[in-house]
């Protein structure tokens, strides 16, 4: 577990990230069914797992570029940041299994942090590793665009994985994980299976985010035959092990994956999205909190997925990370274990109480804060929040009941007239 730094309090509860003010708080149950139902596999077929991706390629240096937005990893004295075996450690404690190692277009560079990404997962009980390969596929051979790179880059992954216990198999096939393939027609997927096992005697397991078949990246609609009709779909759905989904937000959207994954036997690897910000570019995903995190992972386990695939475990460029962090704290990530404990059917045993706020509040506007317990059985209860300034005193509160349902969390909505001067 993470040592308490900014972002925490006392015990198990996790203090407001302002230092102007604080917060007192009690909290209820986020209850969630256990029962799975997998879609067109069996538990034996699909172990249950929980992946996210990594991105080792990110320089020290850039944790303090301005796109990285105020916020650092809490992993200990600064030379740990860059640790792949600590990182693992940490991303295990938290309940997760596997990296799914992100690529580059330079194959040198791919094929040297694979070997790098290997021989640390190897120190680490329990903990594999995958490739992540980004782009998707053509039908026409092109061998320095995504098809050519991707290809060959597999073909490398399943010979440097030789002899190592953390590339993760199912079946007794190597997993092969890709992102954003949503333009990859069937016809260039079973090219590239064949391709594979001509070269190295290898079955793979392909597990692949259907990313942008789906959304509007903008504005999140709907958006399925504008250039990608739903035959084509279907046509990549059914020649893939697993189907996932990243920007899974909305039911219908996902609902439409879950069906196209039933009808061709193919597991569903879940749907994940904690929301999204880069000051880059004008694409903003609302993290509501954790309330986009949740609602996305407690949509996977209902609908049966075998795995849970996270957005990122560090992609601090663009907000989806769960790696505890000094705005976070460990609330992700320990959202990520209580969810995890549930698709592994583990007991949860430990209460975990957590409050999350806007690190910063602009006077006359408005803002909430999160009140939220992880435990299985606690009843609902009364929410007290207090905003006191750097004295003591009170500028405001809220108090309420929790919300009822599947889903239970308090949130208090406030707006701040006046502030002492300099505070």
């Amino acid at each position: 577990m993470i040592p308490m730094t900014r972002g925490e309090g006392n015990g198990n509860m996790p203090s407001m990230q302002s230092p102007f003010w604080s917060t007192v708080m009690s909290a209820i149950l986020l209850c969630l069914p256990t029962g799975r139902a997998l879609a067109g596999v069996t538990e034996a077929d699909v172990p249950p797992l929980v992946i996210a991706h990594w991105m080792p390629q990110v320089p020290l240096a850039r944790f303090n570029h301005h796109e990285w937005s105020r916020d650092l990893p809490l992993i200990g004295p600064m030379q740990f940041r860059g640790d792949p075996v600590q990182q693992m450690r940490e991303a295990k404690a938290y309940g997760i299994d596997v990296f799914a190692v992100c690529s580059a277009e330079d194959l040198q560079w791919n094929s040297n942090m694979w070997r790098h990404s290997l021989k640390a997962a190897d120190q680490v009980e329990g903990f594999y590793v995958i490739p992540c390969l980004n782009n998707g596929l053509q039908d026409a051979e092109t061998p320095h665009g995504p098809t050519g790179i991707n290809r060959q880059a597999a073909i490398d992954w399943v010979k440097i994985s030789k002899g190592h216990r953390s590339a993760l198999r199912v079946n007794d096939k190597l997993v092969i994980n890709g992102f954003s393939w949503e333009k990859t027609s069937g016809k260039a997927v079973r090219t590239f299976r064949e391709k594979i096992k001509e070269a190295t005697g290898e079955e793979v397991f392909l597990m692949i985010d259907v990313n942008g078949m789906w959304l509007n990246p903008v504005d999140g609609s709907l958006d399925l035959a504008k250039d990608y009709p739903e035959a084509a779909m279907r046509d990549l759905v059914g020649e893939i092990d697993m189907a996932y989904l990243f920007w899974g937000r909305k039911d219908p959207v996902v609902d439409k994956l879950l069906e196209q994954c039933r009808d061709a036997e193919v597991a569903f690897g879940g749907q994940h999205f904690p929301g999204y910000w880069r000051t880059s570019n004008e694409i903003w995903v609302p993290h509501n909190h954790t309330g986009t995190h949740r609602q996305c992972l407690a949509y996977s386990l209902k609908h049966g997925a075998p795995m849970l695939n996270l957005t990122t475990w560090n992609d601090y460029l663009e907000h989806t990370h769960v790696q505890p962090s000094a705005n976070w704290g460990d609330t992700r990530a320990s959202i990520v274990k209580f969810y995890s404990d549930l698709l592994k059917r583990k007991p949860i045993e430990e209460s975990r109480f957590f409050v999350t706020s806007p690190c910063e509040a602009r006077l006359g506007g408005p803002f909430s804060v999160e009140a939220l317990s992880l435990q299985p059985g606690l009843k609902p209860c009364h929410v007290l929040v207090r905003l006191l300034d750097r004295s003591g005193i009170e500028r405001a509160r809220w108090e309420g009941p929790t919300s009822s349902g599947q889903e239970a969390v308090a949130l208090a909505e406030f707006t701040l007239d006046s502030y002492p001067e300099g505070r």
